[in-house]
């Protein structure tokens, strides 16, 4: 059984530790990014789908293009 006994990091060992963190920080903003999209994407759609058909009327919208309007709101045009 191999067990680790050197504990001492050289320049390429905290090169390498360095840029895990950096990889993990970008991913953890990476996720949270995202998830503020989705919480936009469905306040936007709830509030719309709150509307009556006059005032989407008044908005010029149709209830079928509420999800696009959400989906650009959130995440922009495509």
């Amino acid at each position: 059984m191999a067990h680790a006994t050197d504990t001492n990091f050289s320049a390429g060992n905290a090169q390498a530790v360095s840029n895990a963190r950096t990889f993990a920080s970008g991913l953890v903003q990476s996720i949270r990014t995202k998830m503020e999209q989705r919480r936009v994407y469905n306040t936007t759609l709830n509030e719309l789908l709150s509307l009556t058909t006059r005032e989407l009327n008044d908005l010029g919208l149709h209830k079928s293009q509420l999800n696009t309007v959400a989906r650009e709101a959130a995440y922009g045009k495509a």
